[in-house]
């Protein structure tokens, strides 16, 4: 899955990535060998890649998901593999009765009067059955084209 890095450091103690909506989360270095044994210098010798960092010279990767855990990444990164075959529009629309903003705002935990915007128990519970109706439809479809 692909977090939006804005930025990454190294201090004495820890690895920072900020995301580009804000959001800084931390790992202790002590939590890997290989940077633990590196020297300071080793430590800021890293490359920023499309889904971590790499270390060339100590050959230790982190990946930018590993800094979350699964509740605290967007849904819109949860659903990344399927996004591009789903109409946001569509699902807003048919399932929730709103625009496609209100959802693409849900996905994406995206600030609304200063708060992220996130989803119920329930709206997340009839997104998942949308998601489950999409894929039936799909498939009955699939089965009706006769080869």
């Amino acid at each position: 899955m692909k977090i939006d890095v804005a930025k990454v450091w190294v201090d004495d103690t820890n690895v920072h990535i900020q995301t580009k909506k804000g959001v800084i989360k931390s790992l202790p270095i002590i939590n890997f060998r290989l940077l633990q044994k590196a020297s300071p210098e080793q430590r800021q010798l890293f490359e920023v890649g499309k889904y971590g960092i790499y270390w060339p010279g100590i050959d230790e990767d982190l990946s930018f998901e590993g800094f979350f855990s699964k509740e605290e990444l967007s849904v819109a990164v949860q659903l990344e593999p399927i996004i591009q075959y789903v109409s946001i529009a569509y699902i807003a629309s048919r399932f929730f009765g709103k625009s496609r903003a209100w959802l693409h705002n849900k996905l994406n935990g995206n600030l609304s009067n200063g708060k992220p915007s996130v989803f119920t128990p329930e709206e997340l519970n009839t997104l998942k059955k949308a998601l489950d109706t999409i894929a039936n439809e799909i498939k009955e479809a699939s089965v009706k084209l006769s080869c």
